[in-house]
């Protein structure tokens, strides 16, 4: 019988009222609590198998698991009457390969799953890992990653998940036993009237009268004297006591207004299934979802790590000062056969050598340490080491619109960020932002996306509901703030047409407009050149040559708009729906 919650949720009051059952009241004590050890630590396999865990690998002692679970719950078909067994865990549920589930079937009666309000385990969470509230708010929202299993230490992985995922895997139509759901506000109200029909169902036998008693027996202000009296063995090393609180709705008063706002943008649809009143503007906290997955998505991936299918090695150090032999096609830009150097504001600069090989010079702001400068790697280096191999890219965002795959090329300032980013929030996929890498097979030209921050001014992140002041800021004294998309695929994808946006065409509407002939050719000149790089690396036979291709290889539309009173709405509709107007 598996008693799963989220840490901090519960699950050791729930242990005491249940050791209460079965101990008698001047036996009861808070080291007493059953069911404490967690199916994680595998060290019962000595003496149970004459195993040391020590001795495995990773994928054994996964596999050992799965044998110490069986043998504590498998029980012959005559004997399904008899007392559960509880074990405590906090990871998800999860599925696994045949012989590796962590939590098998065939050992399994049910479950049962303690949840709490999110506000109020932030407050609990955070004195109990040594976080400040921020801390505590932040990992309620995060995802971790698994990690690996220890041999070493006798344990498997214990994943979490966020407070919103942990109870979604319990709670799913696939978890294939039943699970009885708990809240822990109604064990504060009244919980021999909630676990009585729990207990019933789970075979937990008890009258309603020993129920009260164990229930009186467990009460929280009790397991703090014993706590204070006599110490309790599982109190975390970085917090002074294991019961702190134990209040429902405590965090009125020790919440910000902030951390509420986050708290409630991170778990919101959870929250309201499982009956937990949300304080703040729908909309508002929306916007400061996709904000906090951003970062979220930032902070989890290096910004000087790029996909390793694209083959470029980024490290971090000083660049020279010139380049001998280079080419300026601009002032602040050299360029020679071999080599590339760009440098920007702030003294930022990046060097790629022989499309494999990048070089970033940056020294982080003291007073910034949050600044993001992934642009100099996903934007600069990719497009100059892809050059350096011979291949084109074109200045476009690229986004999947009802499975056709649309490049959206324009100017620096066109809109096109906005653009993309706009028809994400229409449901629509975003591919890349800002640099569309060209393939061609045969007379088609196809790109692998890669995940790249989508860069946006003030006026852009307003017009697609973000918060401009809460995302991270670009490094190297750029007045942008970046936004990480969703991973896209890794698969390449056709490019099915090529929208340019033209906002200094004369036009009395929103137009979009078939490009036929030369014309083709010229719409996307300005947008694969790269401020004059590309002829350079390339040479100018072949980027002629590919640009000619490219011109060919797809639809080129070009969409114009009034230099006023036209929508972003209007502009969505255009390129969505793809018929030419002009």
């Amino acid at each position: 019988m598996w008693l799963a919650s989220y840490p901090k949720s519960g699950n050791t009051w729930m242990r005491a009222i249940v050791t209460a059952l079965g101990t008698h009241r001047h036996l009861f004590a808070v080291n007493q609590l059953g069911s404490g050890a967690q199916p994680m630590y595998v060290g019962g396999l000595l003496p149970a198998f004459g195993i040391d865990p020590r001795w495995l690998d990773r994928d054994e002692v996964d596999l050992v698991r799965n044998m110490l679970v069986r043998r504590w719950g498998e029980q012959d078909d005559d004997e399904t009457s008899s007392r559960p067994i509880l074990r405590k865990t906090h990871e998800v549920y999860r599925e696994g390969a045949a012989g590796r589930e962590p939590f098998p079937i065939s050992a399994t009666r049910a479950a049962i799953l303690v949840v709490r309000d999110p506000r109020d385990v932030a407050c609990s969470y955070a004195p109990f890992f040594g976080l400040d509230i921020d801390g505590s708010v932040d990992a309620l929202g995060r995802d971790l990653p698994e990690g690996k299993a220890s041999p070493a230490n006798s344990s498997t992985v214990q994943p979490w998940g966020s407070w919103s995922s942990h109870a979604d895997s319990w709670l799913a139509d696939s978890v294939p036993f039943p699970v009885h759901l708990v809240r822990y506000e109604d064990l504060k109200s009244d919980a021999v009237s909630t676990l009585a029909p729990v207990f019933d169902a789970i075979g937990l036998e008890c009258t309603e009268t020993e129920l009260a008693a164990a229930v009186e027996q467990a009460r929280f202000d009790r397991l703090q004297q014993s706590e204070r009296n006599v110490g309790f063995r599982e109190t975390s090393r970085k917090t002074a006591s294991f019961f702190r609180r134990g209040t429902s709705g405590g965090w009125r008063e020790e919440l910000t207004a902030t951390q509420v706002a986050a708290l409630e943008a991170d778990h919101a649809e959870r929250m309201d299934e499982l009956g937990y009143g949300l304080t703040t503007d729908p909309v508002e906290r929306a916007a400061l979802f996709e904000v906090r997955e951003s970062r979220r998505r930032q902070e989890a991936a290096e910004w000087w790590r790029l996909p390793e299918r694209m083959g470029i090695e980024v490290t971090v150090g000083p660049v020279p000062e010139e380049l001998p032999g280079a080419t300026r096609p601009r002032p602040w830009i050299q360029v020679t056969p071999d080599e590339a150097l760009v440098r920007f504001a702030a003294g930022s600069a990046v060097l790629v050598r022989a499309g494999k090989e990048a070089v970033v010079e940056w020294q982080p702001d003291p007073d910034r340490p949050d600044d993001d400068p992934s642009w100099m790697v996903q934007g600069w280096a990719v497009t100059l080491a892809m050059l350096q191999r011979g291949d084109l890219s074109l200045h476009a965002a690229t986004v999947e619109i009802d499975g056709e795959v649309v490049a959206i090329a324009g100017n620096r300032g066109a809109g096109k960020s906005t653009t993309s980013m706009a028809l994400r929030k229409r449901g629509h996929r975003l591919l890349v932002d800002d640099v569309t890498l060209i393939e061609f097979r045969g007379n088609e030209a196809w790109t692998t996306p890669y995940s790249r921050n989508v860069h946006l001014l003030p006026d852009a992140a307003e017009a697609v509901g973000l918060d401009f002041d809460a995302m991270r800021v670009l490094a190297g004294g750029r007045a942008k703030v970046g936004f990480r998309a969703e991973d896209p695929p890794e698969q390449p994808h056709r490019i099915d047409r090529i929208v340019v946006l033209a906002p200094g065409r004369p036009a009395t509407e929103v137009q979009l407009t078939e490009q036929r002939g030369s014309a083709r050719l010229a719409s996307l000149m300005a947008h694969t050149r790269r401020d004059g790089i590309a002829p350079l690396v390339l040479g100018q036979d072949r980027y002629f040559s590919l640009l000619a291709k490219l011109a060919n290889a797809a639809p080129i539309q070009v969409l114009s708009r009034p230099l006023d009173e036209w929508t972003l709405d209007e502009v969505l509709v255009a390129i969505e729906s793809g018929r030419p107007t002009g």
